[in-house]
């Protein structure tokens, strides 16, 4: 019974192999546990969430994603694309490189702390303590949640895929733990802040502090320097994307209001889970490609991706279809935002491109990857800048959705066009 299982189990193995043209041996090995991970991560969202919604006032919470807009920009500082290097050096074993960029991502991870008690003073001088008082208790750990999460990018380019998933889930259980405690305890903003800046910290430094005692290499000092210039040529090209990123909700609490912005953020959450799973997976494609020479890259990724793209058009319709039930269920607060959530659902039939552009930054092409970067923010910010005013909420949807369109074009025509 048992040869026989297996006799089937190596001919679906073998025909997916064919089918996909793609190494499954290998997927499989990182994404089981990478499935088990997101599982438990999107569980533990489910949990937040569910607190959010059900305990805290709507302005509250709208507020809270306003703070943690300001702050994720303000993390610029801080290097966040150092990992994208990391995950790179990892895969080829240089030495040296995590300890170099640890050092320089706190380094100036520093202009970012600064930046954030700026903010402070700026509302405390205009009378509104809670987003000074805010911006102040956050201030010290903008330099430390970012650096201390590169270890989650080191063990990903060395393909330890269960150790990197196991450490991840107890660390986004307690991070997650510490703010469903202090939300049953407290609507108080400044408490909630807080407590998710100080868990995250403590938290991801006990991730660093824990894969850095299994992987000695971890601790070996050196240059690294063109690992270090690549990070940083990355995060500062980058920045445009950050802003981008962020500029909905910066631009919603301005021209609409907490309460809208709650309801947007809401719409936004509901599709975390599915953009952090596949961001997983292009990090776990990535080591692949980088093994790759470009000519191979060109001869396979387009079934690739034409393959993932049938897979995709299913779960989207699943995805729509879900929603409503969903949201009855379990924030029956927000029955307002299933169309924004069920528009939203439409970015999941771009996922697959984002495999273009995830080879293009294996190439090292930092002209091409500066571009594709760039126009998208550009592009992304201008939209929003001219549709929030204009359609509010939907304005922008409209932007997330065209975003994730023109940018899977872009990726595709500039993977075309590398040697």
């Amino acid at each position: 019974m048992i040869s026989t299982a297996e006799r089937y189990y190596h001919r679906i193995l073998l025909w997916t192999e064919r089918y996909l043209r793609t190494d499954i041996r290998y997927l499989m090995s990182g994404s089981f546990w990478l499935s088990i991970g997101q599982g438990v991560s999107a569980l533990l969202s489910l949990l937040t969430a569910y607190a959010f919604a059900n305990w805290i006032p709507k302005e509250t919470y709208g507020t809270y994603k306003y703070v943690l807009s300001i702050v994720a920009l303000l993390t610029i500082a801080s290097l966040p694309d150092m990992a994208t290097a990391i995950i790179q050096a990892a895969a080829k074993n240089e030495e040296g490189a995590y300890r170099a960029a640890l050092r320089t991502k706190f380094r100036y991870g520093m202009l970012g702390a600064a930046a954030a008690c700026v903010f402070a003073i700026y509302y405390f001088a205009n009378g509104n303590k809670v987003l000074g008082t805010s911006f102040l208790l956050a201030a010290p750990f903008i330099p430390l949640i970012d650096t201390f999460a590169l270890w989650s990018a080191y063990l990903g380019g060395r393909k330890l895929f269960k150790e990197t998933v196991l450490i991840n889930m107890l660390v986004q259980a307690a991070i997650s733990l510490s703010l469903f405690l202090v939300l049953y305890s407290t609507a108080d903003l400044s408490t909630i802040i807080f407590i998710y800046f100080a868990s995250t910290a403590l938290f991801m430094y006990a991730g660093h502090s824990w894969s850095s005692k299994r992987h000695l290499e971890m601790r070996l000092e050196g240059e690294a320097k063109k690992t270090v210039a690549f990070g940083r040529h990355l995060s500062l090209i980058n920045i445009f994307g950050t802003v981008a990123a962020q500029m909905d909700s910066v631009l919603m609490w301005h021209y609409l209001d907490p309460v809208r912005l709650a309801s947007y953020s809401f719409a936004i959450a509901t599709t975390n889970p599915a953009k952090r799973y596949m961001k997983t997976v292009f990090s776990l494609a990535q080591p692949k490609f980088s093994e790759k020479d470009t000519a191979t890259l060109k001869a396979t990724i387009h079934h690739k991706v034409l393959r993932s793209l049938l897979l995709f058009i299913p779960i989207t319709i699943a995805y729509i279809a879900i929603v409503p039930i969903a949201y009855h269920l379990f924030f029956p607060k927000y029955l307002e935002t299933i169309p924004y959530a069920q528009a939203l659902g439409l970015i999941f039939l771009f996922f697959p491109f984002k495999l273009y552009s995830t080879a293009l930054i294996t190439r090292e092409n930092k002209r091409a990857t500066y571009f594709l970067i760039v126009s998208g923010s550009v592009t992304r910010v201008l939209m929003l800048l001219v549709f929030i005013p204009l359609w509010g909420i939907w304005g922008a949807i409209l932007t997330t959705v065209l975003g994730y369109a023109g940018s899977s074009f872009s990726g595709w025509y500039m993977f075309q066009r590398q040697h």
